[in-house]
């Protein structure tokens, strides 16, 4: 029986090019994952599809862990890394209503 390992570990082990595809798929993946949980948290209308979806959690993970390295939190872990880049998702979706909001009222 094959012992399980996390997928962190099974990236770690490729080499080159593989490696390189593999860090892109579970960074667009991770970002699809938090911006899906961002729009479930903010509430109101924004546009929908795969690709504004990905481009809030890439954006927000982004942003999040701008925020974690300056807070100090760059080694604590995957689950405060996840957090933040949520919050960082969150954030943008807020700033994004906000853009909107006026635009449309002026």
């Amino acid at each position: 029986m094959r012992s399980q390992r996390p997928i962190t570990a099974i990236v770690a082990g490729l080499r080159g090019h593989e490696r390189y595809v593999a860090e892109l798929f579970l960074f667009l993946t991770t970002g699809l994952i938090v911006g899906g949980i961002a729009r479930v948290i903010v509430p109101g209308r924004e546009p929908s599809g795969w690709g504004p979806l990905l481009a809030i959690g890439v954006s927000g993970s982004l942003v999040g862990g701008l925020f974690g390295r300056l807070l100090g939190m760059s080694e604590t872990g995957w689950a405060a890394s996840s957090l933040m880049s949520v919050l960082g998702a969150v954030a943008l979706l807020l700033g994004y209503h906000a853009f909107v909001g006026r635009r449309a009222a002026g």
